[in-house]
């Protein structure tokens, strides 16, 4: 008797040491990266995020990691800023043997991770990496400030809420119920009805 069984994978793509070197140069103490094994190369802005750290690049770890910390990486990295933090990204991106045990308390003001301040902590690998998903500078400008739009949605009461700031639209990190009420109102509707994931837009 033969047993006919389909096999339903995820398979990661192939990584290379080239590509993500375990060790960098003293000359980059303080860069960082992003780094990803489960999507394409050509999603550059996503990925865990990695510190170069007396020569081996580390794991940064997700304690009190939000959306200022997430700015300020990705800024570091030469995008706009963040658009969504991640906590425990070994299961989107990929597993890296080393963590720093260090977090980050940022303002969202500094140019990079080294400018904020740093508390000692112990931090899992497998469970307690940091990530981010960043943007780049929108090319679309606008004139006032403040001003608030959806875009990518169904209709015109979904989409990616972006606000204009000193003359580009950006997204936001992080709503919560109340302030996503507000930002309803301000755009002229009556109140939020529910959060969509950002994935489904960007």
């Amino acid at each position: 008797m033969f047993l006919l069984l389909t096999a339903v994978l995820i398979c990661t793509i192939s990584i290379t040491e080239a590509q993500y070197p375990s060790s960098c140069s003293y000359s980059e103490h303080g860069d960082v990266r992003l780094y990803n094994t489960y999507t394409s190369t050509d999603d550059d802005e996503d990925g865990a995020l990695q510190l170069c750290y007396s020569g081996t690049w580390y794991s940064v770890c997700d304690y009190d990691w939000d959306c200022s910390d997430g700015n300020v990486a990705c800024y570091q990295l030469g995008y706009d800023k963040a658009r969504q933090v991640v906590h425990n990204s070994d299961n989107y991106f990929g597993y890296w043997s080393h963590i720093h045990n260090y977090y980050y308390s940022c303002s969202g003001n500094e140019h990079s991770l080294g400018s904020c301040s740093s508390h000692q902590t112990y931090c899992s690998p497998s469970s307690d990496a940091a990530g981010v998903r960043c943007v780049k500078a929108s090319d679309s400008s606008c004139s006032s400030n403040g001003a608030l739009r959806l875009v990518g949605g169904q209709n015109l009461r979904e989409g990616v809420l972006e606000y204009c700031y000193y003359g580009k639209w950006s997204p936001f990190c992080y709503l919560d119920d109340e302030e996503a009420s507000v930002a309803c109102k301000q755009m002229g509707y009556s109140k939020y009805a529910a959060f969509l994931s950002p994935d489904e837009y960007l």
